[in-house]
Order: structure tokens, then sequence, then C-alpha cells
């Protein structure tokens, strides 16, 4: 019996199981009404536990923007200090697109 070649093809079959939870956990779909019972000052470690991890994250000016996409459905949350100022479930692809671009236009501005 060549116990490398089983060595190799277990490690390999640990590392796929592995990363097929990991990539489950990031890709978690909520729902609208999931979406919902995230409120003003929930902090964004709570928010992840409740949504997943975002598509993306923007920060600029001192604020910081976590932007999801479910079953397209667009959405995102505003945090300062860490906690929620404002979710929003964004009426289409392009407000979502126009917010995460607003966003990345004012990271890329020069500081006062």
């Amino acid at each position: 019996m060549n116990y490398q070649r089983v060595r190799t093809v277990l490690v390999g079959f640990a590392l796929a199981m592995t990363l097929g939870v990991v990539g489950c956990a990031a890709s978690k779909e909520f729902t609208p009404e999931e979406f919902a019972t995230i409120t003003k000052d929930m902090t964004e470690a709570k928010v992840i536990e409740v949504l997943g991890k975002p598509k993306e994250t923007v920060e600029s000016l001192g604020s910081r923007r976590l932007f999801w996409v479910v079953n397209d459905k667009y959405y995102s949350i505003s945090f300062t200090d860490g906690k929620v100022i404002a979710p929003l479930a964004h009426a289409d692809k392009a407000d979502y697109e126009m917010m995460m671009g607003l966003m990345k236009a004012m990271k890329a501005m020069p500081k006062p």
C-alpha cells in the first residue's frame, strides 16, 4: 500500500471539505425579513453574524459601508465607529452600483 498517496488523497479531501464549509459560510443568503432586523447602533460583528460576510467593503471619510447581493436583491449598510448608521435595501442594481461608486469616489478624494 502506498501510504504517501493515501496521505495525499486524505489531505486533499480534508482541504476540499474545509474550503467548502468556509465558502458556504461566506455566501450566506438572508431574507428581506432578516435584513429588516438590522437596526441603528447594532455592531458590525452582529450584522455579519446575522447577514454573513459582505460581498464588498468600502471605507471613506471615517465611514465604512458593507455591500451584499442576495437573490438579485441589493443591500448595503453604513457604519461609524463599528455601529450601524443606516441599513439600505437598494431599489435596484443601478442604485446599488451608484452607492458603491460614490463611496469609492469619496475614498479617492484627497483628505482635507
